[in-house]
């Protein structure tokens, strides 16, 4: 499958980012985040579960098993489907190279103007 636009956060601030790309700029297609059950093996301040904005939004949630995103079904994932703009909420010093790459437009953390970055 080919996502577009794809939000990376594990925080309740991740679903502000994913309300105003989707509402002001441009339909998210995909939002990455941890289950519930890598809690217990990290501290994940702010920790919000985003699994609800695939019914607010119709927004894909893949749900990671690794805070790290080093598990096999995640690497298996990014491998087997194509990106376009990958944009993180707080988690980008955790999304290894082999993700990064796999984005063709590239990807950039949260801090920066999203209207500079986001094709319209």
């Amino acid at each position: 499958m080919h996502y577009r636009v794809v939000i990376f956060g594990v925080k309740d601030t991740t679903a502000e980012i994913v309300k105003y790309v989707q509402e002001k700029l441009i339909p998210v297609d995909l939002l990455v985040t941890i289950h519930p059950d890598v809690l217990s093996g990290n501290q994940v301040s702010g920790y919000k579960g985003l699994s609800y904005l695939k019914q607010e939004y119709g927004i894909e949630v893949f749900e990671t098993h690794s805070y790290g995103l080093k598990d096999e079904e995640t690497s298996r994932f990014f491998e087997e489907n194509t990106f376009e703009l990958g944009i993180s909420m707080g988690w980008q010093r955790l999304v290894p190279a082999s993700v990064l790459s796999r984005f063709q437009v590239g990807a950039t953390a949260a801090i920066c103007p999203l209207e500079e970055v986001v094709p319209h």
